[in-house]
């Protein structure tokens, strides 16, 4: 079974609303969980003599606006710590403090973007996906409840033994989640064609799970976990992020950006290790 005991939420600087924070304080607390508030900002473009006493300033203002956050979820009884830091590129600094901090799992607050956007700029989105090292959650409802259920999206057609080994680690994180929360587990398998088909059967077998809660179609994978996700109660969707994952790279398909320009509901993505990660290792 997979438990986070260590999550790092993004906190979004330029909000007093913190999407889902409570959500995720009452799981960290299920779950006997650490959790580290974050937050990184730009620093505005000054001379060289104002520069340190701004950022320093600005460091200071975060910290203190950080504890009033952190306080509804320390009053609970969750331990909370809290990171404030200026970075040039903020969306870059994300992975990094995950990092170093030891983050078993990123929350993130989904920001609305278009398709478009997404192909020709690089998102806060993309740029985390592309650097983090450990699962993201990527929030997009604002609803305090925990979740019921979740789909876990898998892809069986390949059968080399690194990707049918990744396809089991994205099995057994849903599972663990569903194990401590008592959510249902769904899997999903979406093939491009008839000659690529997988059998309902097949799947239930790999996942381990029964036969009605199967999903296997013709079809996008965005598409057939839009169409499953539309007759469940508020699932979480968990996804895989396979292929190169260098900042100059980009993901397997873009299958992930797509599921998650689509999908309405949180998305779970398990990353696969970096490149740049693997060959430092």
């Amino acid at each position: 079974m997979k438990s986070f005991k260590k999550i790092m939420y993004v906190v979004d600087p330029t909000s007093n609303h913190q999407k889902a924070l409570g959500r995720v304080a009452d799981g960290a607390k299920h779950l006997g969980a650490a959790l580290h508030l974050y937050a990184t900002v730009p620093l505005p473009k000054l001379s060289n003599d104002n520069a340190e006493n701004l950022k320093q300033a600005e460091t200071d203002r975060l910290r203190l606006w950080l504890d009033v956050i952190a306080r509804p979820a320390r009053d609970a009884g969750v331990p909370v710590t809290t990171e404030a830091e200026i970075a040039e590129e903020w969306s870059e600094a994300i992975a990094p403090a995950a990092r170093r901090w030891g983050a078993e799992m990123i929350v993130k607050a989904m920001n609305p973007q278009s398709a478009l956007r997404r192909r020709i700029a690089k998102t806060s989105d993309w740029t985390l996906l592309r650097s983090a090292d450990c699962p993201i959650l990527f929030i997009k409802e604002d609803s305090p409840s925990t979740p019921k259920t979740l789909i876990a999206a898998v892809d069986l057609h390949d059968k080399s033994e690194q990707h049918q080994q990744f396809m089991k680690d994205v099995i057994r994180h849903a599972r663990g989640i569903c194990e401590v929360s008592g959510a249902e587990l769904h899997v999903v398998n979406a093939y491009p064609s008839r000659l690529h088909a997988v059998d309902a059967v097949d799947l239930a077998f790999f996942a381990d799970i029964p036969r009605a809660k199967a999903h296997a179609a013709e079809g996008s994978p965005e598409d057939l976990l839009v169409e499953v996700a539309r007759n469940l109660d508020g699932p979480v969707i968990v996804i895989g992020s396979l292929g190169k994952r260098s900042l100059a790279g980009s993901l397997l398909g873009d299958t992930a950006e797509r599921i998650l320009d689509k999908a309405t509901h949180d998305v779970l993505v398990i990353v696969s290790p970096r490149e740049d990660l693997a060959k430092a290792a």
